[in-house]
Formats: structure tokens, C-alpha cells, sequence
């Protein structure tokens, strides 16, 4: 790596962290619909990464599911997110495993997750995560922690629902400084106009940051094709996207336009078995 690249890479860390004053492992997004939506969606029914969106959508995968994400950040090569996903049912419960990995060769976050969901009854989901974070400092070493999700999920009827999301309920600290690990949550709601057309208005906060309000919408061209486009307003963002099935096969990217950083570029694939 150059020096140059050090300078670069560093330099985008300072304008992530002063303009959005979050510290690491800040909620980042993850896959091709919830990005491409304005980072929205915690409601709907599409349960692509919802080990890391909402584990409650995992009540909407009938089998098995293995999905794979990549996203570069702002044209820096060494400065991505790569993040897998698998769920799998054990006596009619789905279960989930997440790894999520941010940064570069300097400085990466890595996340897993394990999660389950249960319908207490039809319209209405629980589900708990437990989140193990570690977080690598070359030549700083490596430091270890463990927090706790919990999402709910209610379709109100077939047009209509809602869903609240809460992370690092346990509040968790980590390294020898004990640096907060941030505590935030989402509640949102989709509404599904017409058939193939839905739209999705979420609230995100993280503690003792704005609220961000996201807004985005998908719609089903074909049964094998559809677009999204969505907006962030604490980034005043722009993001749009498109996903592709063949059977058991999807295949998506994702681009989103942030007006002092740049562009982020997405892509993400998915398997049904």
C-alpha cells in the first residue's frame, strides 16, 4: 500500500466519523435491497440479510438460504465491507448465521451474529440476536465483545406493517479503554400500494445522535426483475439498485451517491435450496 493510499483511507475514517459522529461498529446496512432502498425495509417481507436488518424476517424464508455481499466504499479499494449470510430451519425455527467484515488491512471491524425467530401467533414475530464483535488495529492488537438484539415484527394485514428493531440492548464496551459499543434502534413501516409495488418509511437513532429518516421503494417489473431507489436524510443521500432472479438464484447491485464522499458501489447474490 502506498503512503498516499494510507493518507486517503485515513482521511475518509476522519470524514465518516466527524460527519456522522458515530464511533466503530456503527450500524452500516447490508444487502442489495435494504441499500438500494435508502437503508429501509425493516417491515417488509423481503428477508435478505435480516440476520443483520431484522431477524424477524426470517419467518419469511421457508427453507434454506445462502447469500454473499460486497460493497466498495467511495473508490478506495482497500476500504470495503464483505458480508455472509446463511439460515437454515431446526424443527420448523429458522436460525441464522451472519459474518460481517468492514475496513481494510489497517483497521477491519468483524461481526458475527446468530439469531432465531419465532411467530408467537400469525401476524406477530419475535426474534433475538446474540453479536459477537471483534475489532483489529494493525500493530494495536485485537479487542473482543458480545451484545444483544431484539426485533419484532407485525403485519397488521395483508397491505400493512411495522416492525421495531433494538441493538446492544446489553450496551457493550470494548477494548482496555471500554469504549462504547453504539446502542441504536428502528421502527418502520411498509405499505404495499399494488401488486409487486411497495413502499418503506424507517426511523432510525442511534444513542444521543439525529434521527435518520429513510424512505425507499421497490416494484416488480417482472416476476424475475425488479428495481429500488430510496433516500437517507441524515447523509442526504440518493441510492437506487436492481435484483435479478433465475429460480433459486438472485443476483443484485446497488449504488449510492453521498454528496461529499462519492459513490459506493454493491453487489450481492443469494441461493435458495
Amino acid at each position: 500500500m502506498t503512503r498516499l493510499k494510507q493518507v486517503l483511507i485515513v482521511f475518509i475514517f476522519l470524514l465518516l466519523l466527524c460527519n456522522f459522529g458515530r464511533a466503530a461498529f456503527e450500524e452500516k446496512g447490508c444487502g442489495i435491497v435494504f441499500i438500494a432502498s435508502g437503508y429501509s425495509g425493516i417491515a417488509s417481507e423481503n428477508p435478505s440479510f435480516a440476520v443483520f436488518i431484522n431477524p424477524a424476517k426470517l419467518v419469511f424464508i421457508p427453507e434454506s438460504r445462502i447469500e454473499i455481499f460486497y460493497r466498495n466504499f467511495y473508490q478506495l479499494a482497500d476500504l470495503n465491507q464483505i458480508s455472509l449470510s446463511a439460515v437454515t430451519r431446526v424443527r420448523d425455527v429458522p436460525l441464522a448465521f451472519g459474518f460481517n467484515r468492514f475496513g481494510n488491512k489497517l483497521y477491519a471491524e468483524n461481526e458475527i451474529r446468530l439469531a432465531g425467530a419465532w411467530e408467537i401467533w400469525e401476524p406477530f414475530t419475535i426474534a433475538v440476536s446474540g453479536n459477537l464483535y471483534q475489532l483489529h488495529i494493525e500493530r494495536y492488537g485485537d479487542a473482543v465483545t458480545f451484545g444483544l438484539t431484539m426485533s419484532f415484527l407485525y403485519r397488521i394485514n395483508s397491505y400493512f406493517s411495522t416492525a421495531f428493531v433494538i441493538t446492544n440492548l446489553n450496551e457493550p464496551h470494548i477494548g482496555k479503554a471500554q469504549e462504547p459499543i453504539p446502542f441504536y434502534g428502528s421502527v418502520g413501516l411498509t405499505y404495499r400500494f399494488a401488486e409487486g409495488l411497495t413502499a418503506n418509511l424507517d426511523l432510525f437513532q442511534e444513542e444521543n445522535q439525529e434521527f435518520d429518516y429513510r424512505f425507499g421503494m421497490s416494484y416488480h417489473l417482472q416476476s424475475w426483475f425488479s428495481i429500488m431507489g430510496g433516500f437517507r436524510d441524515i447523509t442526504n443521500s440518493f441510492t437506487a439498485g436492481f435484483n435479478v432472479n433465475y429460480a433459486s438464484l438472485r443476483i443484485g447491485y446497488a449504488f449510492e451517491y453521498h454528496p461529499t464522499l462519492g459513490a459506493n458501489h454493491s453487489i450481492s447474490t443469494s441461493y435458495e435450496f
